[in-house]
């Protein structure tokens, strides 16, 4: 399994336009963590599984499955042939609460959103996430963007930890070849990333069989 960081914009953007790329995408994505579910599920797995159960749906695990197995079967049926489905979300608390900090501030302009719609998010978005990132403190994290972004190198510390190959943002100071990636490594562990905008992503994903706007951004809700 391969991960993907998502930029919080990105991420409120799946949840506010229901045509967008941005949620065409997020299905491919959860695809990847529900196959990884059955195919090559951990003990570790496992337990996350647990505790979106308790969080959700009362510790009901049987009934959490049922309705993933379920979302799984219908995104088989009804995704292109060709879909990847080995690549997962990543992301961290750092991220979560961004990203619920965007909702609140979209409901400003759109009150008709939900009062729970950041809530909601949170949720939708933690139980699609494959692998979730501990907190990072701000003293241990590099200066990945030298003085370009230093308020944004946090986002490239979690692509890092997590191990994700891919990092999409539209941050120009991050991504700084629009037509390819930026590499980022931690000199301590040499783990790294790469940073995509998000077309050069999508475009490095699709192949001569797969073609992202095939995908129907409706098979996740939203909040609209």
């Amino acid at each position: 399994m391969r991960f993907a960081v998502l930029d919080p914009q990105l991420l409120a953007a799946i949840f506010l336009a229901p045509n967008g790329r941005c949620r065409k995408l997020f299905v491919v994505l959860a695809y990847g963590r529900l196959v990884f579910n059955v195919e090559r599920a951990s003990e570790a797995e496992a337990d996350k599984l647990k505790e979106e159960a308790t969080a959700e749906i009362g510790g009901d695990l049987d009934e959490l499955r049922d309705k993933d197995d379920e979302l799984r079967l219908l995104l088989t049926e009804r995704l292109p042939v060709m879909t990847p489905n080995d690549v997962g979300l990543a992301a961290s608390p750092e991220v979560f609460e961004e990203v619920q900090h965007l909702i609140q501030r979209a409901r400003e302009r759109r009150p008709s959103l939900p009062p729970d719609a950041a809530r909601w998010v949170y949720r939708r978005l933690s139980h699609h996430t494959t692998n979730t990132v501990l907190r990072a403190e701000d003293s241990t994290i590099p200066w990945y963007t030298e003085h370009r972004a230093r308020e944004r190198d946090w986002l490239i510390h979690v692509a890092i930890q997590g191990e994700a190959e891919f990092l999409v943002t539209q941050d120009a100071r991050i991504a700084t070849d629009p037509n390819g990636p930026t590499r980022y490594e931690h000199e301590a562990t040499k783990n790294w990333t790469q940073a995509w905008r998000l077309d050069s992503f999508i475009s490095e994903m699709e192949g001569s069989n797969f073609t992202l706007d095939e995908v129907d951004g409706s098979l996740i809700p939203g909040v609209e």
